[in-house]
Order: C-alpha cells, then structure tokens, then sequence
C-alpha cells in the first residue's frame, strides 16, 4: 500500500516531535493577572507573583522564562493625565527593583508613557526574577485616572530542561 503525505499531516507531525519535550514534563504556560481592570488614581504596587508556583508549582525552574505583558486601557480621565506602568523582579517578594536591560534580558519590564486608551505588549525573553509584580505612577491635575488591566503570560523556565 502506497502512503501519500499531505503538507498538513507533515507539519503536524514536525509539530508534535518538536513540541513534545516542552510538555513531556512539566506545565510550561501560565497566564496570570498582575493588575485586575479598575479605575486607578494613584501611585501603587500590585501584589507579587511567584514564577516557580505560577509556572511549575513543585519546582525551581523558573529562571528564564518569557514574559509576555499586556497592557489594556479602556478608560482615561483628567487633565492631561500620564500613566507609567513596569514590572518589577524579586527575589524574595520583600526586595523589588526595575530589572535594567541586559545582553540576555534585551529589554526593560517597562511601558512607554501612556496618555490615552489602547494596548500594548511587551515580549521579555530570559526573566531571572523568582517574583514580579506590576508598579504603576499616575500623574495629572483634575484627578487623572486610568481604568486599566495587566497580565502576563510567562512561557518556558529553565532552558537546561528543555530536550534540543
């Protein structure tokens, strides 16, 4: 008998041999809310969120792993109002700083200046942090505020796991 491969059956099937050491043994994808969507007037940090339990729950492996955050703002009000929003690392969720950019980290865990509504997202490869959380700074006259949300999807963990 004579099998004829189609295209789609090929690539399903590089698909699944190269994707089967990512999930062969741990959970590799988390998506996790830093900041729930709510009118914000002030100057404020989210609460901490843990890589390891976030992403492995029994493990150390999170050293790093991608971080994909997204910024959605649906409301804005004041008199020209700013809203700064980053991410900042921890390694004991006491202690937190801006993580700079680095050769490994090629970017910073931070927003440009926001004015209006609209979304954005950052794609961070390579986060060293055991904890983040979301820090935001609103400024303005006539009280500026912003109804807004961020989440964050963190992807992957410890490369040295992960079967080449």
């Amino acid at each position: 008998m004579v099998r004829r491969w189609s295209a789609g059956l090929a690539l399903s099937l590089v698909l699944a041999v190269s994707l089967f050491p990512l999930v062969a043994g741990a959970t590799f994808y988390q998506q996790v809310t830093l900041k729930a969507s709510s009118a914000t007037t002030a100057t404020a940090a989210s609460t901490g969120v843990d890589l390891v339990t976030a992403v492995y729950s029994t493990d150390n492996r999170h050293e790093g792993s991608t971080v994909a955050i997204y910024l959605d703002i649906t409301a804005v009000t004041g008199t020209n109002p700013t809203l700064d929003v980053k991410i900042q690392c921890s390694p004991d969720n006491t202690t937190w700083f801006d993580p700079a950019s680095t050769a490994a980290n090629r970017d910073s865990l931070a927003f440009a200046q926001k004015t209006t509504t609209g979304t954005d997202v950052k794609l961070v490869p390579n986060v060293a942090c055991r904890y983040i959380r979301e820090y935001h700074t609103i400024g303005g006259t006539s009280t500026p505020t912003f109804t807004y949300s961020v989440k964050a999807d963190i992807i992957g963990g410890d490369q040295r796991t992960i079967a080449p």
